[in-house]
């Protein structure tokens, strides 16, 4: 799985790109991008939905999400998908 490590204190976004990795295909738009967002208010990972597609691209993959002490798997198949990490002893 690809692992995602999140350090909680305020909200935070990025965008994950993939391509081939082995050519100019992105050049003519042979790329993914998917938007991830932590919303510290509810503790919530929220996986956007895939933008674009790649020769070679897996449909579906793993995240490991680690946030302090806390770690889970999410399965992810380019839909939008969410998950809520409680603080710690809560």
């Amino acid at each position: 799985p690809m692992k995602l490590t999140i350090y909680p204190g305020a909200d935070g976004a990025f965008t994950l790109y993939e391509d081939e990795g082995d050519g100019y295909g992105y050049e003519n738009g042979a790329f993914s991008r998917i938007r991830l967002f932590w919303t510290e208010k509810t503790s919530t990972l929220t996986i956007g939905a895939r933008e674009g597609r790649y020769p070679g691209m897996p449909e579906k993959r793993e995240f490991l999400v680690c946030c302090g002490e806390q770690e889970r798997q999410i399965s992810y198949s380019g839909e939008q998908v969410s998950l809520r990490l409680p603080p710690e002893g809560v």
